[in-house]
């Protein structure tokens, strides 16, 4: 059965994806999504992750990608505080941003006080400033994450954790608390072949880019992920179409789900048509009817 999740509105912001009634919102507008996302049966609600991009003055990247990303640590932890069951995933969070102690401490924590409804979304970057100024390797970010991923296997999960690696190496270092999922889901952004391959090798799942954003449809996720012995229980995390509004066409909508049951996603990303928190609630509402997912 096809589950479905979306992403916050308000915590991440992207030009031509965001609603302009986002720009003014505040806590409690957050608080009200999140809520009805839980209330509603959403497998996942999602955020982004930047530290920092140029201004707009400098660079085109802010003004084509967003500049406003709230942190996916404290935003989470702020979600699950208001939350019960709906799975908390970064989409995505880059890896080689931050050293897999520091991850496993941080999001160990967030799966603690969300009493485990963390899934780990990874991704290797692609905005070079910003790892430039950052201090981190761009060139060696495929190979970083490979090892940090590895790391992530032998470390959440558990107070002592030890791991030998080519870029991370500790001995029996104390990580307390950690995460209360003893194997906690990874899932790999990116729509190249080795993205695909990095998932199936390390993670529980992959999530390529949108076919809207140039990564593959439906045909082509088949026909990559035929290469592979991919695991019985592997999900893959697809964003297909543009917003939905099942309260103005509901048909439209059962006919969507109708497409998406047929393809290769075990989880699909939607979005919804909507000018105000109120909107966006409403449509959730009958997206949830429809789906027969409330």
């Amino acid at each position: 059965m096809i589950r479905y999740g979306m992403g916050m509105p308000v915590i991440t912001q992207v030009p031509g994806l965001s609603s302009a009634w986002e720009a003014d919102a505040g806590l409690n507008d957050v608080i009200a999504v999140a809520q009805a996302a839980d209330r509603l049966g959403f497998h996942h609600v999602t955020t982004s992750h930047h530290v920092a991009v140029p201004s707009e003055r400098v660079n085109e990247y802010a003004r084509t990608h967003g500049s406003h990303f709230w942190d996916p640590v404290a935003a989470f932890a702020f979600v699950a505080a208001h939350t019960h069951r709906v799975r908390l995933l970064p989409y995505c969070f880059i890896i080689g941003f931050a050293h897999p102690l520091e991850i496993a401490k941080q999001f160990g924590t967030v799966d603690l006080v969300s009493n485990g409804r963390l899934i780990l979304g990874f991704g290797v970057g692609n905005f070079e400033p910003e790892f430039r100024t950052l201090g981190k390797s761009f060139a060696d970010r495929g190979a970083i994450a490979d090892d940090a991923i590895r790391a992530l296997r032998a470390t959440l999960g558990r107070r002592i954790a030890t791991y030998s690696g080519p870029h991370f190496s500790y001995e029996e270092y104390i990580v307390s608390p950690h995460s209360v999922q003893q194997r906690l889901p990874i899932w790999i952004a990116g729509h190249t072949k080795r993205a695909l391959r990095r998932a199936v090798e390390l993670g529980d799942g992959w999530m390529p880019t949108p076919a809207a954003y140039g990564g593959p449809d439906d045909e082509e996720v088949r026909r990559m992920m035929a290469d592979f012995d991919v695991p019985a229980d592997f999900d893959v995390l697809l964003s297909p179409g543009g917003p939905l509004d099942p309260i103005r066409n509901e048909s439209g909508t059962a006919e969507f789900l109708d497409q998406v049951d047929q393809g290769p996603a075990t989880i699909i990303n939607v979005r919804f048509v909507h000018q105000s928190r109120a909107e966006l609630v409403d449509q959730m509402e009958a997206f949830a009817s429809v789906a027969g997912q409330s």
